[in-house]
Order: C-alpha cells, then sequence, then structure tokens
C-alpha cells in the first residue's frame, strides 16, 4: 500500500497563557478557532475552580470536550439509522405502489375483456332472438338488465307463491289481517 504524503502547517497558538507549536493538516485559521474554543473553556472553568491547576483544569475541560464528542457522535449514529429506515420504507412504498399500479391495469385490461365479452354476448343474443316476447320489456341503459313490466311481474308473484303451496290471493288476505 502506497502512503500518501500529507503537508502539516506548523502553527503557533496560545491556550490559557500557555505557547504551543502544533503541526496540523488543516489550516491555520481553521486551527486557531479550536485553541481559541479550548482557551475560553478552560478559563471559564477556571474562574469557577480558581484552586485547582491547569494541568487539571486541561484535564476537566479535555473531559468535557470528549464527552461532547461522543454524544454528537452517537446522535449522528442515531440519525444515519432513523434516515436508513426511513429510506428502507420508501422504498417499500415505492415497491408497493408500483405493485398497486400494475394490478390496477390487469384489472383495468380484464374489465375491457369482460366488456367486450358481454357486449359480443348481447349482440349474438339480439341476432338469435327473432321472435316477439310475450311480455312487454324494457331495457335499462344502464346496466343491461331486462325490466319486466307491472302485469308480468303480478304474474311471477303469483307463480312463485303458487309454488309454495300460497296464492297471491291468500298473501294478500294474510298481509290485511297483519295490518287489521
Amino acid at each position: 500500500m502506497e502512503e500518501v504524503e500529507v503537508s502539516k502547517n506548523k502553527i503557533k497558538v496560545k491556550v490559557c497563557g500557555t505557547e504551543l507549536n502544533i503541526l496540523s493538516e488543516d489550516n491555520e485559521e481553521y486551527t486557531q478557532k479550536i485553541a481559541s474554543v479550548v482557551d475560553r473553556k478552560m478559563k471559564q472553568t477556571l474562574e469557577t475552580n480558581p484552586r485547582v491547576s491547569i494541568s487539571n483544569i486541561a484535564i476537566l475541560t479535555a473531559l468535557e470536550f470528549c464527552d461532547l464528542s461522543k454524544k454528537l457522535a452517537d446522535q449522528t449514529e442515531n440519525m444515519k439509522n432513523q434516515l436508513n429506515e426511513y429510506l428502507e420504507e420508501a422504498q417499500k412504498a415505492r415497491e408497493e405502489a408500483d405493485d398497486a399500479r400494475k394490478e390496477t391495469e390487469k384489472l383495468r385490461s380484464e374489465i375491457e375483456t369482460l366488456r367486450q365479452r358481454l357486449a359480443d354476448k348481447d349482440s349474438k343474443k339480439s341476432h338469435e332472438t327473432s321472435e316477439p316476447l310475450s311480455a312487454p320489456v324494457r331495457r335499462s341503459s344502464r346496466r343491461g338488465k331486462r325490466l319486466i313490466t307491472t302485469e308480468s311481474r303480478e304474474e311471477a308473484a303469483e307463480d312463485i307463491m303458487s309454488f309454495f303451496g300460497n296464492s297471491a290471493d291468500d298473501t294478500a288476505e294474510n298481509s290485511s289481517d297483519d295490518n287489521a
């Protein structure tokens, strides 16, 4: 494996009264900003704890920054996991939508096929039926069902009632007795 040489910048910073020479891959402006944040934090800790040594202040400050860094890393990891879950859910939803679209197209095709068959069947029946029907029949333009007129409906009701052993007159008498 080939090593890539990274240029390092030698930068002089001052933290809590101590000057340090740092070698960094980052530019001087960035390094100075970081040193300034550490200096400010160390001075705040020193103000609240004036009897603590500078080395202990440095340790406390380092611990605080490490704690913050760890918490932010954990939050970042949680966000990445949540984002991956959202992406997986979105992919699943896209797949389900595609399946639904395919199913819809399939059903539309089946409906069209059934409509065509029905139209073919109706036209075939109209050509086969040459003698007129005994009961007047009307066609409903909405559903294609045959509608029977009132007279033939009464005859059909009498036929049904006679099948069950009652005449239409008996049924009418029973219903008038029930109403009385």
